[in-house]
């Protein structure tokens, strides 16, 4: 969809969107108090709404991500104690309202047993991922980007254009740079087919694995925010996870406390795959996820009006030059 042809993300602040929600949101559940918007991008709103048994939440997507609905339907059915639990949505409209999830892992960054809570968390989410594989294409029926096999190609398509990676920001990429990730293209789809052929089932790739949509809930784990998601190798989740890690901690991307939330990760897998293999593919997977988190964040800019992007925009250049250096 070219950019601009989507304008429900200006829709955020109308009124008559609002009161529209609201009844929407009053036909079921019972509020106690005002409609509250805790935040708003262009690309998803969120409400916080208040009841007798506690907080309940509404989302809103673009319709590019309103497959998050079918999303949720799908992992609620599967595993209901690792995401929010869904009280009703509209695929149409990507609207859902969800229970709260609990606190957020970044809100716990200055307690004791952090690394410990990153260790449980990623455990958790790889097995999920392990237990909805079997959903994959049920996920791309929904309009989940189905990237099997396709990471590089995709990938080759959008660093040609110059929409996203050279947007009016202070520094897009340089033409010299865009020579250099066209360089490493066929590095990339050598690595994926290595990847796609190590025996790790395809699944649900969350994109967005960072300490925000991390929430801890009665000694639970819940992960939150699906819209980003693709179907893809699962290890790509990886690359963000682990580079929040070693941020948080203030350590280096092979620091002890890094390689343990990487080891937790893993376990699961080596169900299907040993684990030295799985070690070997770790930083093909970490340069695959930053090409394939270049590709969500393409779409999601071309999807939303341009008057929205701001500073937005230069996340396709910031993605691009990190993959960079992890090719050196």
């Amino acid at each position: 969809m070219a950019s601009g042809e989507t304008n429900e993300a200006l829709r955020w602040h109308d009124p008559a969107w609002l009161t529209e929600v609201t009844d929407w949101i009053d036909a079921r559940i019972d509020r106690n108090g005002e409609v509250e918007q805790f935040h708003s991008y262009p690309w998803a709103t969120a409400l916080r709404l208040a009841t007798a048994a506690g907080d309940v939440w509404f989302k809103a997507c673009i319709p590019e991500l309103a497959h998050e609905v079918r999303v949720l339907e799908l992992l609620n059915a599967r595993r209901g104690d690792a995401v929010p639990e869904l009280l009703a949505g509209d695929r149409e409209r990507g609207w859902m309202l969800l229970a709260d999830a609990g606190e957020r892992l970044r809100e716990l960054e200055p307690e004791p047993g952090q690394l410990e809570r990153w260790e449980d968390a990623v455990a958790l989410y790889a097995q999920l991922q392990l237990d909805v594989a079997q959903d994959v294409d049920e996920f791309v029926d929904a309009g989940v980007p189905d990237r099997r096999g396709a990471i590089t190609e995709q990938f080759a398509v959008v660093i040609e254009d110059e929409t996203v990676t050279k947007p009016p920001v202070e520094d897009p990429l340089r033409d010299d740079e865009i020579e250099q990730l066209r360089a490493i293209v066929p590095r990339l789809e050598s690595e994926e087919a290595e990847l796609d052929a190590l025996g790790v089932p395809f699944s649900i790739q969350h994109d967005d694995l960072h300490d925000g949509n991390v929430f801890v809930q009665n000694g639970g784990y819940r992960i939150i925010d699906w819209g980003d998601a693709c179907v893809t190798s699962p290890l790509l989740s990886l690359t963000i996870a682990l580079a929040v890690v070693a941020y948080q901690f203030g350590v280096d991307a092979d620091a002890p406390e890094v390689v343990r939330v990487r080891d937790a990760y893993l376990e699961p897998f080596t169900a299907v795959v040993p684990r030295a293999e799985l070690l070997d593919a770790v930083p093909a997977a970490t340069r695959l996820g930053h090409a394939c988190g270049t590709l969500k964040w393409a779409e999601v800019l071309t999807a939303i009006p341009a008057e929205t992007r701001g500073a937005f925009d230069k996340a396709v250049p910031g993605r691009l030059r990190r993959l960079l250096a992890l090719c050196d």
